[in-house]
């Protein structure tokens, strides 16, 4: 009696098993739920049946039936690698590690396990430890294709994108159909500003599956190359094709943006209003037709827009960031202000905030307090908040302000008569202060109102005499008048949308009466020389300053001029800061030197700042020519 019963369960296993590999779980479950009762302790029933009610979705039971299988035979690597990936799938990726580091032990040579925790190492961002996963896993299977993609993946994060490509190549070697493998080196390639191999990845996708988020990525690639009508036709491609409302929307949005670049502002703007109406509960094309609307001077409609923006994605710290610039931009302080400190949430940003288990300040009104003022972005927004520190040291307190430290010389020297400040270039003693503060902070305090600029000390910065005396003398010719002159930026985000070639500046430099000093940092031989060459006019250049390095030197340089003629770079705001007759000449660019205002010609920031703007992308004529007429009026003797 026992044989048969035995018989029979061997013959209702093995029918189960057969409807597990057709597919049929129904049926296999059907017997499962039968044996269970006959033949509750049978580990691997346990785990088939456990497997088949995960895959049905009786998540709680399956998890049930087969942590049983586990206690009655602990080494099946296969259900602990489940199991790994259930936790994994359900937010839980300390839980899956545990189980598939179990799975390991039990089987090493599992490249699947490997590649599993690689995902897992990936989700709580231990990047180091997921490279090694999946190497292991490849070396197990090189042919682990996933592997080699997840690898991209990850070395396309941290920015190694070579490293990427790497991977892509070798996922695409493995298939040949590998979509996802070509997109994403495709991303790699752009990400190097390499647009043509974007381009030709992205084609690959396209022609595979004509994908949404394939066309967008080469239509941005065609926008790089500055291709405007091959990213217009795949945008068109987009709203022709695509179901999906919010990549339409976005189609739109994006193909607004191009047009408006090449000049059909008004066809940008219908765009805009159909992404709007097309899918009103997303963000992005309000912001986006608020930046659209801010380009047309129309910032009241502006500012409308990316409140509803702001309405939809509350959160979203980068849009929050770009209306505060806006908000500034217009002299609407206060808010502008708080927005601003959405500025440290912003991802991928460049600057790592300051850490400190010591509290930052909420308010001045401490006294007898040790402060510490961090300096933060680049050496042009030390100089720019730093108009706003004499403020904060006016109050009863003592300060240590962490600043560049080619700045430390001069502003010794400039904020001498403050006995309750040092200057340096870093401190990691938190003993020395009892709160801490970034400086572009200071704004919230003691910038809520145009006054508040009307008020402040000029000029803050103050070079040294007997050295500024020396170079006007190297400096002084037959010419009446001395300038300096500066035209580009290596901001690394946009400095480059701020920067002008020499040539462009050739119709003011020939002017008469005038020699220029080069207040150019950077390497820009190549370029002098061939100016000199094609035009003939030779800038003076003082060798023995290094106009990068030698800030307190370079200050010297800028006061022994007349005037200064600049790009928005380190060179305007420390030419401000000094008190300098100035003509800057401002970029078209959205809102990311909010601090020149809009419309103004003169600067709340620097009021020796006199103002020329361009009104387009990459155009230098209008301001040029603006200011060659200034120039001709106030400088220029018949």
């Amino acid at each position: 009696m026992v044989s048969k019963n035995k018989k029979k369960i061997t013959k209702s296993l093995n029918e189960a098993l057969i409807f597990c590999q057709k597919g049929q779980l129904i049926e296999a479950r059907s017997i499962y739920q039968k044996l269970i009762r006959a033949i509750p302790m049978n580990d691997q029933m346990l785990a088939n049946f456990g497997t088949i009610e995960l895959q049905m979705g009786n998540i709680e039971y399956a998890i049930e039936l087969l942590e049983k299988s586990l206690l009655i035979n602990p080494n099946q690597a296969n259900i602990l690698n489940n199991l790994g990936n259930y936790y994994l799938d359900r937010g839980d990726p300390k839980s899956s590690i545990n189980y598939f580091d179990k799975a390991i032990s039990c089987d090493p040579k599992n490249f699947n396990t490997f590649y599993n925790k690689g995902r897992a190492m990936t989700s709580i961002n231990k990047i180091d430890e997921a490279i090694k996963c999946y190497r292991d896993s490849i070396e197990i299977r090189p042919e682990n294709k996933m592997a080699h993609f997840n690898l991209g993946f990850i070395f396309n994060l941290v920015g190694k994108y070579d490293d990427a490509i790497f991977e892509y190549d070798e996922a695409i070697n493995i298939d040949g159909k590998f979509m996802n493998a070509f997109y994403n080196r495709g991303i790699s390639y752009e990400n190097q500003k390499n647009h043509k191999k974007a381009i030709q990845d992205y084609t690959q996708a396209i022609d595979i599956e004509s994908k949404a988020i394939f066309i967008f990525g080469r239509a941005k690639s065609f926008e790089g190359l500055k291709k405007y009508t091959e990213a217009i036709l795949d945008y068109s491609k987009i709203i022709a094709l695509e179901p999906n409302i919010n990549d339409k929307s976005l189609a739109y949005c994006r193909r607004a943006k191009v047009k408006e670049l090449i000049g059909d502002i008004d066809n940008g703007m219908l765009d805009m209003e159909t992404a709007v109406k097309l899918d009103p509960k997303i963000s992005e094309p309000y912001e986006d037709y608020a930046f659209l609307l801010k380009k047309l001077n129309r910032n009241q409609e502006a500012r409308i827009f990316f409140k509803k923006a702001i309405e939809l994605d509350p959160e979203n710290n980068q849009l929050l960031t770009n209306f505060s610039h806006l908000e500034l931009a217009l002299e609407n302080y206060r808010q502008g202000w708080q927005l601003f400190e959405s500025r440290w949430k912003v991802k991928n940003l460049k600057q790592i905030p300051f850490i400190s288990t010591k509290p930052e300040l909420k308010s001045f009104e401490v006294k007898n307090k040790k402060i510490l003022i961090w300096g933060e972005q680049g050496l042009g927004d030390y100089i720019l908040y730093s108009t706003i520190l004499v403020d904060a040291l006016k109050t009863k307190n003592e300060f240590i302000v962490v600043i560049d430290k080619r700045l430390i010389d001069l502003y010794k020297r400039s904020f001498k008569e403050f006995e309750n400040v040092c200057f340096l270039d870093r401190t990691d003693n938190e003993d020395l202060y009892d709160f801490h503060l970034p400086i572009g902070s200071l704004g919230k305090f003691f910038r809520n109102s145009k006054q508040d600029f009307l008020e402040q000390k000029i000029p803050l910065l103050v070079s040294d005499k007997e050295y500024t005396e020396a170079l006007k003398n190297k400096i002084k010719s037959e010419k009446k008048y001395v300038c300096g002159i500066s035209w580009m930026s290596k901001n690394l985000d946009f400095g480059s949308i701020k920067s002008m070639c020499l040539e462009d500046l050739q119709s003011v430099i020939s002017l008469p009466d005038i020699n220029f000093v080069d207040l150019q940092y950077g390497d820009t031989k190549k370029e002098k020389k061939e100016f000199k060459d094609k035009f003939g006019h030779e800038l003076i250049e003082m060798t023995d300053i290094d106009n990068f390095n030698d800030i307190s030197k370079l200050a010297a340089l800028i006061n022994a001029c007349d005037f200064v003629i600049t790009t928005s770079n380190v060179t305007a705001h420390l030419a401000g800061a000094l008190n300098k007759k100035t003509y800057l000449i401002v970029p078209f660019v959205e809102g990311k030197i909010w601090y020149w205002g809009i419309n103004e010609d003169s600067s709340l920031w620097y009021p020796s700042i006199k103002i020329f703007r361009s009104e387009d992308f990459e155009d230098w004529k209008n301001p040029i020519k603006n200011l060659k007429d200034v120039l001709s009026k106030e400088f220029i003797h018949e």
